[in-house]
């Protein structure tokens, strides 16, 4: 783990440097205010190819799911007057 200690207006260019492909070989940093860890800074993982016949294969076998019967279900616990 690395501990990223700039100051408060330099934090924004490491996590630049990063973002362009030069991060070391780290699974984590940490940025530190006053020796306070204040974030966190890792590496995306790659996503992972999924294929349309897997997609489908695990569809056919999922449950049915009645649209009506869910709706109702919904209805009866959420406020549809909640604005979000």
């Amino acid at each position: 783990m690395g501990a990223l200690r700039e100051g408060p207006g330099e934090l924004s260019g490491v996590a630049f440097r990063f973002s362009c492909g030069s991060v070391p070989s780290v699974e984590l940093y940490v940025g530190l205010r006053n020796g306070e860890p204040i974030a966190e800074l890792r590496p995306i993982r790659a996503g992972r190819f999924v294929s349309r016949e897997t997609i489908a294969a695990a569809a056919a076998r999922a449950p049915r799911i009645d649209a009506q019967r869910l709706r109702n279900e919904l209805d009866a616990v959420v406020d549809p007057s909640a604005d979000g």
